[in-house]
């Protein structure tokens, strides 16, 4: 039983340690940026890429905008860009796609409203994981620690496993 609990253990350990929520969203292109790229980046593009990288493509739902490249997601950096010529605010960028496609379209939903089971929901999982890990091992004394305490304390009400197994054999 022991070597039971050292696995449930050790598995409890890894959902900890590694929890299966999937890979966070990268704010990065797939490809390595280099030093002399960034640089010659201008302003403009790298506000598209801030802004891009916050929003979710609906199409794959696990990326940015700015890491699909499907037909919405170049649309919709597009559009981002065109708006920021304008002299939008990233606000109000922000608050257009918001409107259009409610709080799922930003890669971090906001901690209102339902959304906020998101951001507990793990801690909470973490907590009870602990509980059952610390009650798993805290109970922990085998059933014949149990009868050896049981023959040495007098008040107990609890015969010894030699008393029960004497009795078994007067009763055959």
């Amino acid at each position: 039983m022991t070597m039971l609990r050292w696995l449930i253990a050790l598995w409890l350990a890894s959902l900890l340690l590694f929890p299966m929520t999937g890979a966070p969203p990268r704010a990065e292109p797939l490809a390595p940026a280099t030093e002399k790229s960034l640089q010659t980046e201008s302003a403009l593009e790298r506000r598209v890429r801030h802004l891009s990288s916050q929003l979710r493509c609906p199409v794959c739902q696990g990326e940015s905008v700015y890491d699909s490249h499907a037909d919405v997601a170049v649309e919709m950096k597009a559009l981002i860009k065109d708006k920021l010529r304008q002299g939008e605010s990233e606000a109000e960028i922000i608050a257009y796609f918001q409107a259009r496609y409610g709080n799922f379209i930003l890669m971090a939903p906001p901690a209102e409203g339902i959304h906020w089971l998101i951001w507990v929901f793990p801690a909470l999982l973490g907590v009870l994981a602990l509980l059952f890990v610390f009650r798993l091992f805290g109970t922990s004394q085998s059933k014949q620690e149990r009868d050896e305490q049981g023959a040495n304390d007098p008040n107990s009400k609890t015969p010894p496993a030699a008393v029960e197994t004497d009795i078994e054999k007067l009763e055959l």
